[in-house]
């Protein structure tokens, strides 16, 4: 479960930022993090992937997941 917040990146509030500890319970080399509505059987808005990062149980990983909102130009 992540804090939401609402940062500036160009505009006020145009960017929804998520952060989050996940830690360990096992060893695991973890390569993908996501954002979902809901705890469990949620639909995930952001997905991304990247090199393996080993933990071992009782490690802990913190993510920080910024999503930029892009205003329609007509």
């Amino acid at each position: 479960v992540g804090t939401e917040s609402r940062t500036t990146t160009t505009v006020t509030n145009d960017t929804y930022t998520v952060t989050g500890t996940i830690t360990a319970g096992s060893t695991l080399a973890i390569t993908e993090v996501g954002s979902f509505d809901a705890v469990s059987a949620g639909n995930m808005l952001i997905h991304a992937v990247h090199s393996a990062v080993n933990v071992s149980s009782g490690d802990s990983i913190a993510y920080t997941i910024n999503l930029k909102q892009v205003p329609n130009v007509v």
